[in-house]
């Protein structure tokens, strides 16, 4: 294949030396050898020129990997003399590139810059050249070209001396296509590797990075940049960031409404989620909509019986325990039936993480919110450690979905028992605490099942389970949900677990086409757990939430929607994190994306839970990692994915990287190993 140059580029024989030579050499090479990419060819100026000079030069950039755009750096410098011929007028160089997998020499010019007035001393100039699309094959990647820097320059009497290390040279210069080179020298070297992709820096001050969602109707990125307060908008097309969004304090997660015309954000540094209308002209969150997260508590009557020392008579006491969540949300998503499923934090004072509900029915003034464990909990609707048990007394009382409960008890003696009254405050849903119309309980005899039912025929929410109390113990019971998924169809959100205590869990719902919908269930979440007992740092689910991937530090693991381990791979490296399913698809045929820890995105298909091949990357990827369809215009492989080939694109991948960019990746037909995708076939 011929290696194109804008001004010449001209075959020649390569020896079997430049070969070996290039085979086994470290990142930076110097010296003199009769192998060089400089052939002595095309020589039109004098080999030998006598300058009283010198010169020095060196690559400011010479990282192991780059990408096809990205700019590398040329640093030379010229020590000038005192007397009038010895003073620098102008500076220069050369880079000859060549793939290793071909024959062909490109010559870069760098300049040449005019140095102005013409300097006695040191002098610098620093030039940029840039990998260019047309010296590498991007089916064929990672692909390494060998590269040659030559630096001059030239004094006011129109003497050229060059150099090819970074160290005081004065050597001849000869013209060489174009550009000037040091005569029968062998230029100061390098290897790169061009890897996939193209990398986007994030803003300044971006900070770390919470979540990354896919605008796949406007072909848009939206990152949450937590420090800022603020999204990031990326515009895959340009490849750079547009104007951010401002949103509330900390934004984290991030979600889109079923439509997918409205960006939903979870604050974290305070208790309330965003709203941004994203098929406006101008992107901005409707401020009007913030919903303000509600104070959640579980509450427990408690009457506890003791035998006075003394007169050795029965006391029955009562008592009102709370236990309080730190309320401030992470991640987001919206079910089928558009109600919002967020997680909450956990703090040092608060150390449980819990998930949560809101919904909105029409009439309603606002979202209302509920603790999701507090549903449903004796059909095993939360983890064990947070369910009501059966209570030794059967008067206690377990009470959740209420603004708040208060107790008076008058003790009149030891055998008649205390009287007084409990107070129950609600709203109702829909309504915001605060709001006229507050439900509040006609304080009655101190009996809280009366009240509950009276809370109840007032139209609260509340929940009760006699001769129950809430097990909430002081140890982390749900450390952390960090990532959340949703699936293509919004019928299904999981979220997944990470904690550096004990394993991670991935908790699913499910929503219902009537009905509460469903939490998975204690021994559903076990089954994952027991078969991993893994570190959460990524987590997806496919077209219909049939199939969902969750990237551990040891390995990748596929589920199903009861929370079953299908199947693993453990090609992935701990130091990496994110996976994405292609979707549109459903569990049949699919491809998982994943971060391999080592610079690199790995195709996995989900049948055989095989890696088909490994798409290298600048930098690795250590945030969210999502996969999209094509933009507009690239050609799109085949829904059957084995009959992929070339230059058609399977998907394309965003990731946060631990440069401190997100990295835009097209997943080529051409990535999945044949001999792979040969066996697939069968």
């Amino acid at each position: 294949m011929h290696f194109p140059h804008a001004r010449a580029a001209r075959r020649r024989p390569r020896s079997r030396g430049l070969a070996a030579l290039l085979a086994g050499a470290s990142l930076m090479l110097a010296g003199c050898t009769d192998d060089t990419l400089y052939d002595g060819d095309d020589v039109t100026g004098p080999e030998v020129t006598v300058a009283p000079h010198t010169v020095s030069v060196r690559l400011a950039t010479t990282p192991p990997r780059v990408e096809v755009g990205e700019a590398m750096r040329v640093v030379v410098t010229a020590r000038g003399t005192t007397e009038e011929p010895g003073r620098i007028a102008q500076l220069g160089g050369t880079v000859l590139v060549m793939n290793t997998a071909r024959t062909d020499t490109v010559a870069v010019q760098l300049g040449p810059e005019a140095v102005s007035p013409p300097a006695s001393g040191a002098v610098s100039r620093e030039f940029e050249f840039t990998i260019r699309p047309e010296w590498v094959d991007r089916l064929r990647l990672p692909d390494t070209l060998a590269l040659e820097v030559h630096g001059w320059a030239v004094n006011v009497a129109g003497a050229c001396a060059a150099a090819v290390q970074d160290s005081v040279q004065k050597l001849p210069c000869a013209d060489y296509r174009g550009g000037r080179v040091a005569s029968g020298r062998t230029g100061l070297r390098a290897r790169v590797a061009v890897a996939a992709g193209t990398t986007v820096a994030l803003p300044a001050g971006a900070g770390a990075i919470g979540d990354l969602v896919v605008d796949r109707f406007l072909d848009r990125v939206y990152l949450s940049n937590r420090a800022a307060h603020r999204i990031e908008v990326l515009d895959p097309l340009a490849g750079r960031f547009t104007s951010p969004i401002r949103v509330g304090s900390e934004p984290w997660g991030l979600g889109t409404t079923l439509e997918g015309d409205t960006l939903i954000v979870a604050n974290s540094g305070g208790v309330n989620i965003s709203f941004v209308p994203l098929r406006n002209a101008t992107l901005a969150e409707d401020v009007g909509k913030r919903f303000q997260i509600p104070r959640a508590r579980l509450y427990d009557f408690r009457i506890e019986v003791t035998v006075d020392s003394v007169t050795q008579d029965t006391v029955r006491s009562f008592r009102l325990d709370y236990h309080t969540y730190a309320d401030r949300p992470q991640y987001v998503a919206q079910d089928a039936r558009r109600r919002l499923l967020y997680s909450a934090i956990s703090t040092q004072a608060a150390p449980v993480g819990t998930i949560r509900l809101a919904e909105w029915q029409d009439g309603w003034s606002t979202w209302d919110a509920r603790l999701l464990f507090a549903q449903g909990l004796l059909a095993g609707g939360m983890p064990s450690t947070h369910r009501a048990i059966r209570a030794s007394n059967p008067e206690d009382v377990a009470i959740a979905n209420v603004d708040s409960v208060s107790l008076e008890f008058i003790r009149v003696g030891p055998l008649a028992g205390p009287t007084g009254r409990i107070t129950i405050y609600d709203h109702r849903p829909g309504t915001r605490p605060g709001d006229p119309g507050r439900l509040i309980q006609n304080p009655v005899p101190l009996n809280p099942v009366d009240a509950v039912f009276d809370m109840a025929n007032r139209g609260s929410d509340v929940i009760a389970y006699p001769a129950h109390r809430w097990n909430v113990p002081q140890t982390v019971a749900m450390a952390d949900t960090t990532f959340v998924a949703v699936s293509g169809d919004h019928r299904y959100v999981a979220f997944g677990e990470s904690s550096d205590e004990m394993a991670g869990r991935v908790v699913l719902w499910g929503a219902a086409d009537t009905g509460n919908g469903s939490l998975s269930r204690v021994d559903d979440i076990s089954d994952i757990v027991n078969n991993t007992s893994d570190r959460i740092t990524g987590i997806d689910l496919n077209q219909d939430g049939s199939l969902g991937v969750a990237r551990g530090s040891e390995a990748t693991y596929f589920f199903a929607n009861d929370l079953t381990l299908r199947g693993l791979t453990r090609t992935a490296q701990p130091g990496g994190a994110g996976a994405s399913l292609r979707r549109g698809m459903t569990s049949g045929g699919n491809l998982a994306f994943v971060g391999s820890g080592r610079n690199s995105i790995l195709v996995v298909e989900t049948t055989h839970y095989t890696v088909l091949g490994e798409v290298p990357v600048r930098d690795n990827i250590v945030g969210p990692l999502r996969a999209a369809p094509p933009l507009p215009g690239q050609p799109a492989c085949p829904a059957d994915f084995t009959q992929a080939a070339g230059e058609c694109v399977l998907a394309r991948v965003y990731g946060v990287t631990s440069g401190g960019g997100v990295v835009m990746v097209d997943v080529l037909g051409e990535n999945i190993n044949p001999a792979a995708a040969a066996g697939r076939r069968k």
